[in-house]
């Protein structure tokens, strides 16, 4: 009896520190706080040839939005990188006029003989509470140090990077929702790591004045 006690709680004990939410990352945007959280199957993964490893990982994002906490359950479970640099976390947009989050992230394809990926795309609606998933790429290298924008016309745009080559890349969405992928200019990843920050500092101080 003591001895089944015993592995019933080791059992408890290991699912717990195998799938723990986590805080990856803290935004302002739209005089709106957004907390992004993670819960990681550990022992679930998937590898780049260079042995990164990509957990099973599902997503929670918290938004105090106009005197509401706001606590949205991202659909799906994506193969998500296990960096834990604010860079390597899903790009949020928030659009306080339409009242819709639009959130980026992409996963590890099944392959681990490459470097292939997938980009998704999920629009949720703060009024409907419906959400919507979109496709940007498949089996490709980008993503990287990424961020959503949108122009006056309301285009949604994704910036970011390609390993595969060494490419600013531009996503664009066209209207029918089909993502257009547009090779910018070559470019090191260290400088797109360091657009990518300046980006999320510019945004966040700009919302906040």
């Amino acid at each position: 009896m003591k001895f089944s006690l015993l592995v019933i709680a080791f059992l408890f004990v290991t699912g717990m520190v195998t799938s723990q939410e986590i805080e990856l990352d803290t935004l302002i945007q739209n005089n709106s706080q957004i907390i992004i959280l993670k819960n990681s199957k550990k022992k679930d993964i998937r590898k780049n040839p260079d042995g990164e490893v990509f957990n099973n990982t599902s997503f929670n994002i918290k938004i105090k939005y106009e005197n509401k906490n706001l606590k949205i359950r991202i659909p799906g479970n994506y193969y998500f990188s296990d960096k834990k640099e604010s860079y390597m976390t899903p790009r949020v947009l928030l659009d306080s006029k339409d009242k819709k989050l639009y959130v980026f992230l992409w996963e590890k394809d099944e392959h681990e003989r490459d470097y292939g990926m997938t980009g998704y795309l999920i629009e949720y609606s703060i009024d409907t509470k419906k959400f919507t998933k979109e496709v940007v790429f498949t089996r490709s290298n980008m993503g990287w140090y990424s961020y959503l924008t949108k122009s006056v016309n309301n285009e949604l745009f994704l910036s970011h990077f390609s390993y595969s080559g060494r490419f600013n890349m531009l996503s664009i969405r066209q209207s029918n929702n089909i993502w257009k992928n547009l090779r910018i200019e070559r470019m090191k990843n260290t400088d797109a790591k360091d657009r990518y920050l300046k980006h999320r500092q510019n945004y966040n101080n700009n919302l906040k004045k």
